[in-house]
């Protein structure tokens, strides 16, 4: 029971915002979960039911999002995971907008 009580809790406020960096490049930001050493993105693309791709960042709580790169995509959820590698659940689905 404690592995269900003491892992990290997902990542809420989910939002994409414009990157300060390139012109139309966007950043995918959330308030970070305590005790967060990384974090899992599950994808979905357009046609599907269920996440196909998945992929690990480090702990900080700002990705640059680049939609070339993840066109044909519809929705993505991020689950933390803590130092021992115990990971989370999964927070609600996100749209990813198009661009």
């Amino acid at each position: 029971m404690l592995v269900l009580s003491d892992r990290p809790a997902a990542p809420t406020n989910i939002t994409f915002r414009s990157s300060s960096g390139e012109i139309g490049s966007q950043e995918l930001a959330w308030t970070p979960s305590t005790n967060t050493a990384g974090y899992i993105f599950a994808l979905r693309d357009s046609n599907g039911l269920t996440y196909n791709r998945w992929f690990q960042v480090g702990a900080p709580n700002v990705f640059a999002w680049n939609s070339e790169t993840f066109s044909g995509l519809d929705a993505l959820a991020i689950a933390a995971i803590d130092a021992n590698g115990r990971q989370g659940p999964f927070s609600l689905e996100v749209p990813i907008p198009r661009q």
